[in-house]
């Protein structure tokens, strides 16, 4: 069953950091690097698939995709 998951696109990405802070199950780290910068990425962790990373995103960086079960 496929549940969605958070897509960022990093050329809109602010890297404010309040996608992590309030994801419920701390899915998302200020962990990818990109030219000498840290960006949000899915970690380990299962993501719910609830959407409040992309609704508290300021900069409409983050799109909800569906994606194969983990």
């Amino acid at each position: 069953m496929a549940k969605p998951r958070p897509q960022f696109d990093y050329a809109k990405c602010g890297r404010c950091g309040r996608c992590a802070r309030f994801c419920p199950v701390e899915s998302i780290t200020l962990s990818r690097e990109i030219g000498g910068k840290l960006f949000p990425e899915q970690s380990g962790r299962a993501c719910l698939g609830c959407g409040l990373c992309a609704k508290q995103c300021p900069e409409g960086a983050i799109a909800m995709a569906e994606t194969a079960a983990y």
